[in-house]
């Protein structure tokens, strides 16, 4: 799974840009916190909301969605 740098989204692997704002992703796996369950980036060594150390943390396949937000059907258009 992908993580958004801008806005923390997981996103599939195979993603280019970030189902929730748009942004261009990278190659990045998300962490997902044991506690609180906030995404965080690979390397990130604490929660950033509950602090709970992220080296018990586990990769976890979350489920996508099909749903386009309007926004980014707009852009689509305009890229189009």
């Amino acid at each position: 799974m992908k993580t958004c740098q801008k806005c923390n989204t997981v996103n599939s692997d195979d993603a280019l840009f970030c189902r929730n704002c748009g942004a261009k992703l990278s190659g990045m796996f998300a962490l997902v916190c044991s506690n609180c369950g906030k995404v965080s980036p690979i390397g990130t060594k604490e929660c950033p909301v509950c602090h709970t150390p992220l080296k018990q943390a586990k990769l976890r396949t979350m489920p996508m969605t099909n749903h386009v937000h309007s926004r980014h059907k707009r852009l689509i258009k305009i890229i189009s």
